[in-house]
């Protein structure tokens, strides 16, 4: 009788275990024609690179993963010989995903509620967009036909609906606390903010709920909080375009110092170099200087547009693209971002171009 209680309690234990292993697993059904013979991917964030957990070989148009989750989480799908790799926010179900072969980013997904409440806040998203690319035309046409004034006021609408569009980002993640999506979303979209309105969209998150990405997101804070108007500066060496090394430190002490992070592959960076130009023309006897840190990745590229657009200051890069280092001691994840330093190294603003960063050169040099 004692064996037969025995064996009895070693059964449930085990179908216990088995439930409670498969309540925090997910399958992800793939549906996908024409591609039989290829290998799919499930690519999971690990130390905060996408990097390939597991494979299947695509047969009769369909491939299958199971994973392991605890809530939600997010997971991209990649494919051999393409560089497209669609996102897909995945729980504890059976999630059915269904692909197109000539354009991996029109998935579809069924079975992750997850998934259908991001897709929502997508859609919606998405409406600002069209009326922007539609709008942004009328304000093209208007400036090839050198009708500035109204290009100027089409434009005001263009800023408008951004404006909205971000408001509507806002909303969402402060009507969702708790969730993973809203992490995500101020994550893949923080370069829209600076610190002070950064600041109060991560302290708003329940503190009972985290995620890998609201942990990169309170790191980001710190840097943020680091750089901000009125700290000072933080030191950093990269070379120059002829392998030299130079340190920021090594610059400070001109009455105002503007580091200027760029690149050469980068349009609106390009755009705004003949303004700096000209202000350093204007201002260099004065005691204005520029540092130049860009985020290129080729040597000659990188000096062909230092060349091409009389940057005639000091210039170093570590030629590593977004991984920069002084980028990531700066908190930069947009481009062109500029610092500006007073002669004690004391950053006394941010991010000023065109007439904004002369009329605060010219109010403090002359």
């Amino acid at each position: 009788m004692r064996n037969i209680l025995f064996s009895l309690m070693i059964l449930l234990i085990i179908s216990s275990c088995d439930t409670a292993k498969k309540a925090n697993q997910y399958t992800l059904d793939i549906n996908i024609s024409g591609l039989d013979g290829k290998k799919i991917y499930l690519n999971e964030r690990v130390e905060n690179e996408w990097k390939a957990i597991d494979s299947a070989i695509i047969e009769q148009g369909k491939a299958s993963f199971k994973g392991g989750s605890d809530g939600p989480d997010v997971v991209r799908l990649g494919l051999e010989g393409s560089r497209a790799m669609p996102m897909i926010f995945v729980e504890p179900s059976i999630i059915k995903v269904t692909l197109q072969a000539d354009n991996l980013n029109l998935v579809k997904v069924e079975g992750s509620e997850t998934h259908t409440r991001y897709e929502t806040f997508t859609e919606g998203h998405k409406r600002f967009d069209a009326e922007i690319e539609k709008i942004y035309q009328q304000y093209v046409d208007l400036k090839n036909n050198e009708e500035n004034e109204q290009a100027e006021e089409v434009y005001k609408q263009i800023e408008g609906l951004m404006n909205q569009q971000t408001d509507y980002l806002v909303q969402y993640i402060k009507d969702n606390p708790a969730d993973l999506i809203a992490h995500f979303l101020l994550y893949r979209y923080s370069y829209l903010f600076d610190l002070e309105k950064f600041e109060p969209l991560v302290n708003g998150f329940d503190q009972n709920y985290t995620s890998e990405y609201l942990v990169e997101l309170r790191q980001r804070l710190v840097i943020l909080q680091n750089v901000a108007v009125g700290k000072p500066f933080t030191d950093f060496t990269l070379n120059d375009p002829s392998g030299n090394p130079v340190s920021l430190g090594s610059k400070v002490g001109s009455k105002l110092l503007l580091v200027d992070f760029w690149a050469s592959w980068c349009g609106p960076c390009r755009r705004e170099n003949p303004n700096i130009v000209a202000v350093y023309n204007d201002y260099k006897d004065k005691g204005f200087d520029v540092f130049g840190v860009s985020l290129d990745r080729s040597h000659d590229k990188w000096v062909e547009a230092i060349e091409a657009d009389n940057l005639t200051w000091t210039h170093v890069s570590d030629l590593a693209y977004w991984d920069s280092e002084a980028g990531k001691l700066y908190g930069i994840n947009s481009i062109p971002h500029s610092v500006l330093l007073d002669e004690n190294g004391i950053i006394i603003a941010k991010n000023l171009t065109g007439e904004a960063l002369r009329e605060k050169v010219a109010s403090i040099l002359n």
